[in-house]
C-alpha cells in the first residue's frame, strides 16, 4: 500500500519509470484494486514521455486487449516503435508478429531476418527463437543441425 502510494506521487510528477509501474500496479491490483482503464491510461502518459518500456507495454496490452479491444494492428505498430529504440523484447514480439501475420502480413523471412540481428547481438531469446526457425523451417530451410 506504502508502494502505491510512493509510486503514484512519482507517476504524478511525470517521472516515466513510476508511470509504468504504477500501470502494472493497476493491471495486477498491487497496493490498489485492478483498474484495467487506468492500467491503460497510465501506460499511454508513460508512452507520451517517451518511455520505451511503456511501448512494449502498450503494445502487450493491445495485444491482449487489457483495459481496451484487442487490435493486433497497434500492436504491432507499439512492438515495432520499442523495438526501433533497441528493446529485445519488444523484436521477439516483432519477429512473432512477421511469423503469425498478427497485425502485418505475414513474413516469415522478415521474422527470421529479427532473430538472426538479436542472435548475432547474443541474446537468448534470439537463439532459441532462430533454432526454432531452423528446425521448422520458418523462413529459412529446415536444418536440424544449425
Amino acid at each position: 500500500e506504502n508502494a502505491f502510494k510512493l509510486i503514484s506521487k512519482a507517476a504524478k510528477d511525470n517521472y516515466p519509470i513510476a508511470q509504468v509501474y504504477l500501470s502494472i500496479f493497476y493491471r495486477h491490483g498491487i497496493g490498489t484494486k485492478i483498474d484495467h482503464n487506468l492500467a491503460i491510461y497510465w501506460i499511454k502518459k508513460t508512452v507520451n514521455n517517451e518511455s520505451i518500456c511503456g511501448q512494449l507495454y502498450l503494445a502487450n496490452y493491445y495485444g491482449y486487449g487489457i483495459g481496451t479491444d484487442v487490435d493486433p494492428n497497434e500492436a504491432f505498430y507499439w512492438y515495432q516503435m520499442s523495438a526501433n529504440n533497441n528493446n529485445k523484447i519488444a523484436s521477439i514480439y516483432l519477429g512473432k508478429c512477421y511469423e503469425l501475420g498478427k497485425g502485418v502480413e505475414k513474413n516469415e523471412s522478415k521474422a527470421f531476418e529479427i532473430y538472426t540481428k538479436l542472435f548475432k547481438k547474443e541474446d537468448i531469446y534470439g537463439y532459441l527463437q532462430l533454432a526454432i526457425c531452423y528446425y521448422l523451417g520458418v523462413g529459412t530451410k529446415v536444418d536440424k543441425l544449425e
